[in-house]
């Protein structure tokens, strides 16, 4: 599933699409969801997985410096960290060895500032 992207899922069912909405996803007739990145991403991704018979289910997102696509799979981190119970800021590989962390504490004060509604 791609976070803060429109998405199609399969019909999963009420009880599941009645979790997703619980859990902070969106839901737009013709667009699909949106899951955003301050979902609570635990309590989607069980729901999806429950409604596709414990199917796993992976989240894709995009780094927040460079805008590459990733998934914490990707992550030398993958063992000991996830976006569902970490940061929701993440960034890939190559922006963590470049090692520009002002342009990172910029955008960490962006997004803390679109979270609280100050755009």
């Amino acid at each position: 599933m791609k976070l803060d992207e429109w998405t199609r899922l399969p019909r999963l069912g009420t009880d599941a699409f009645k979790e997703l909405m619980r859990a902070g996803v969106r839901y737009e007739t013709g667009a699909g969801f949106l899951v955003p990145r301050n979902a609570d991403l635990e309590r989607v991704r069980h729901a999806v997985s429950g409604a596709l018979d414990g199917a796993p289910v992976e989240f894709a997102f995009r780094c927040m410096l460079c805008g590459r696509e990733m998934s914490c799979e990707d992550c030398e981190y993958h063992d000991v960290c996830s976006i569902e119970t970490s940061s929701h800021a993440c960034i890939c590989d190559e922006c963590a060895r470049t090692g520009d962390f002002d342009s990172y504490a910029e955008n960490w004060r962006k997004l803390i500032q679109r979270v609280n509604g100050h755009d």
